[in-house]
């Protein structure tokens, strides 16, 4: 801190970078600012040049170590800090997940083995604990794809499921991919008429990609197989 003083002494009264290191050292009278702080290797000359944008981030820093889960987050971005960091001499901010949201990325981390193909990303919800099992057929189906789940990969080679329109055909497949990943194995889930519709438009793209990881992947779920238009090329 005599350090700092002297720093100050230094100018005169009017001197902006004065005003600027005063600024700075009356907000580290707030002891978090101050231990805060204390943690970047800079001067405080080249510290008081961001006074502003070090409070705003120790304010949301301060928030993250009253906050007791996440739905409690009152950071600007939902589970994130903003947090300072020296990057070759320069004072750098940018955004890191707080240990809950770290805690659920971690959790999700296998629905990064489910591949989307024209699907609503609310499918990767899919869960056997959600499902009612008070229909004798649903129940039966349930336990049909639990035994494969436990099985496999000593059980049979793939799965026809069938049922009347909405009965939940799409929502029990993705649940058992859902299982499935947490054991490590890749599956896509394609809806097969925008999927027609989205390869034949992606000739001169990645035409190639997609029908290699579909035709490669352990697990593929071909949804609504009928309902597009019928053309030669389909």
């Amino acid at each position: 801190m005599k350090k700092a003083i002297d720093l100050v002494n230094k100018f005169d009264n009017s001197d902006l970078n004065t005003k600027l290191i005063k600024e700075f050292l009356d907000k580290k009278n707030d002891k978090l600012f101050d231990e805060f702080t204390n943690n970047l290797d800079l001067s405080i000359e080249q510290l008081s040049k961001y006074t502003s944008l070090l409070e705003d981030s120790c304010n949301e820093y301060r928030n993250c170590k009253n906050c007791k889960s996440l739905s409690e987050c009152k950071n600007m971005i939902h589970g994130y800090v903003n947090f300072p960091k020296v990057n070759n001499g320069i004072l750098e901010f940018g955004y890191i997940p707080c240990k809950y949201k770290k805690q659920i990325e971690e959790k999700q981390k296998f629905l990064n083995n489910i591949t989307l193909y024209d699907m609503s990303k609310d499918i990767l919800n899919s869960k056997f604990s959600d499902i009612y099992t008070d229909d004798k057929n649903r129940f039966n189906a349930i336990k049909w794809l639990k035994k494969f789940i436990d099985e496999y990969p000593n059980s049979t080679k793939g799965l026809y499921l069938y049922g009347n329109f909405g009965c939940g055909k799409t929502y029990l497949i993705s649940a058992t991919f859902n299982e499935l990943a947490k054991k490590g194995y890749k599956s896509a889930i394609v809806f097969w008429p925008d999927f027609l519709r989205t390869l034949k438009s992606s000739f001169d793209t990645d035409y190639s990609d997609k029908i290699n990881y579909i035709k490669k992947v352990n697990f593929l779920l071909i949804d609504d197989i009928g309902a597009e238009q019928t053309t030669s090329w389909g």
